[in-house]
C-alpha cells in the first residue's frame, strides 16, 4: 500500500527479494489466525463478506488501512506503555539484531529481510560484537570444560 499524489493505491513491492516467503513462529500464525477470525466475523456483521483482496487489517469499513494511520496508532501505543520510543521500521532493525543475537546465520536473517546481500545485514551484526564476544567466551568455555 503506497500513498501516491495523496491517493492509497497497492503496488508492486520495489524490489525482487521485496516478494518472499518466509516461516513465522507457531505463536505469530496463532495470532494472525485468531485476528483474521475475528476480522471476518466483523466483516460478516457489517454485511461486507469476505475481502476479494484478502486483506488481514483494514479499517472498521473495510477499507485498507492507511499506512500513516497504522504509524501513528503504533506511536501512541509507545507512549502509552511508557517504554523507549521506536518506529515500525525500527522494530525490523530490532528483530534483525535479535536474530543475529540468537546466532542465526547471516545469510538466513539476510534473506528473511529481504535484502539482495549480506552486506547490509554484516553492518548490523557489527553493531551488537560486544554481545557477540562474551557469548563467544561463554561457549569456549563449555567446550574447554
Amino acid at each position: 500500500m503506497h500513498r501516491t499524489r495523496g491517493e492509497l493505491e497497492f503496488k508492486q513491492p520495489k524490489t525482487k527479494t521485496s516478494r518472499r516467503t518466509i516461516t513465522l513462529p507457531a505463536v505469530t500464525v496463532e495470532a494472525l489466525q485468531a485476528h483474521y477470525k475475528a476480522h471476518l466475523e466483523d466483516r460478516m456483521k457489517l454485511g461486507l463478506g469476505r475481502d476479494p483482496r484478502g486483506l488481514v487489517f483494514t479499517r472498521g469499513d473495510g477499507l485498507p488501512l492507511d499506512p500513516d494511520s497504522l504509524s501513528k496508532a503504533f506511536e501512541r501505543l509507545i507512549l502509552k506503555a511508557k517504554v523507549t520510543p521506536i518506529t515500525l521500521h525500527g522494530l525490523r532493525h530490532t528483530h534483525i539484531r535479535h536474530v543475529l543475537m540468537d546466532g542465526i546465520h547471516v545469510k538466513v536473517v539476510s534473506e528473511r529481510a529481504g535484502h539482495a546481500n549480506v552486506n547490509i545485514i554484516k553492518h548490523l551484526r557489527g553493531l551488537h560484537t560486544e554481545h557477540a564476544q562474551a557469548d563467544a567466551a561463554l561457549r569456549i568455555n563449555t567446550w574447554l570444560r
